[in-house]
């Protein structure tokens, strides 16, 4: 019975020679064969292969580019041979769409006009400055006093200034203690003491409290956004108020530049330079005369209108240009024997 199962024949014959490889027995092209047949969509646009440039134009730079030309039969063209240069040798399109525009026919292109635009009447400085061109001087700018009179108010002035009890007035000082009450002070150095280290547990308990007072915080902002819901109408009612505010303030800052500007422009920056202010015209004690035959002349006519002209907005505020010496000077020093 062994025997007879050790000499069994198999059921599959024995193969007598090895099979042709094919990559269709494959286990990837199986799996990939199962797939679908749909093509997958690219990654990227593939650039197209065929060429936009025509052939008259193609053949055109090359002969810009002094390279050879195979005709026919990959003979190669001769460049000074007609036609084969870099012009055109075809007819224009100005010349084949000759003839076909009258220009005696208005058409829509003619008649169109460009809108033109009006400059803004802004106004001038010079119409909103009411000052006159010879300014008056003060009543008081010609008052003489007397000597007493000066002397009277240079006491009320020196009287509001009066020393009160030996320290002028504003003027705080401490008070002197005596030598017994006089505190020693020592340098001893005050110890701090360091805090103790918190435990685990404060830690714990602190966390939690910060935790519950953030949640406190969140949860009464959420019911103020809940209650301005039904102040609307107050909210509306504010914003229009703060606009109004904002419109009146503006109004009220554009009358006062007005008030300003009525006033001139004294002491304003203008441009480059600041427009100058007049100068106060006076005379100390020792140069005022005693007679109207010794009095003298104050300022200077000139600079007057030239400085009410810039105040006035007529001409642009400028400073005076002083001329420039070229070279220095040179000193020379003589000896008494050539005076002689």
């Amino acid at each position: 019975m062994v025997l007879g199962l050790m000499f069994t024949l198999p059921l599959n014959p024995v193969r007598r020679f090895i099979p042709r490889y094919s990559k269709s027995q494959l286990t990837s092209t199986k799996i990939l064969s199962e797939r679908s047949a749909v093509p997958a969509v690219p990654s990227r646009a593939t650039k197209s292969t065929q060429s936009k440039i025509s052939r008259a134009d193609k053949e055109r730079l090359l002969r810009i580019a002094r390279r050879p030309r195979k005709g026919p039969f990959n003979a190669v063209m001769d460049p000074t041979e007609f036609g084969a240069g870099s012009a055109a040798i075809d007819v224009s399109d100005a010349v084949k769409n000759s003839g076909g525009h009258d220009l005696w026919t208005p058409t829509f292109e003619d008649n169109f006009q460009i809108p033109t635009i009006k400059k803004p009447d802004l106004g001038h400085l010079r119409d909103k400055i009411d000052i006159p061109a010879v300014s008056v001087p003060h009543q008081g700018a010609s008052y003489n006093p007397p000597a007493y009179k000066v002397e009277q108010r240079r006491q009320e002035e020196a009287d509001k200034l009066a020393v009160v009890e030996g320290v002028p007035a504003g003027m705080v000082v401490d008070e002197i203690q005596d030598e017994e009450e006089a505190v020693i002070t020592t340098d001893a150095v005050v110890s701090r003491k360091q805090p103790a280290r918190k435990t685990k547990q404060q830690r714990a308990r602190m966390a939690k409290q910060r935790g519950e007072k953030r949640a406190l915080a969140e949860k009464a902002a959420r019911k103020r956004l809940l209650n301005s819901i039904y102040t609307i109408k107050s909210l509306r009612s504010e914003a229009v108020k703060a606009a109004d505010a904002s419109e009146q303030a503006r109004l009220a800052r554009q009358l006062a530049l007005r008030l300003k500007l009525r006033k001139g422009l004294a002491g304003q920056r203008l441009g480059k330079h600041r427009v100058p202010e007049n100068d106060i015209e006076v005379q100390i004690g020792e140069d005022l005369s005693e007679s109207l035959r010794n009095l003298k002349p104050e300022g200077n006519l000139f600079r007057d209108r030239f400085v009410s002209l810039q105040q006035r907005a007529l001409i642009e505020p400028r400073v005076p240009v002083l001329p420039k010496r070229k070279s220095k000077l040179k000193e020379y020093e003589k000896h008494a024997m050539e005076t002689l």
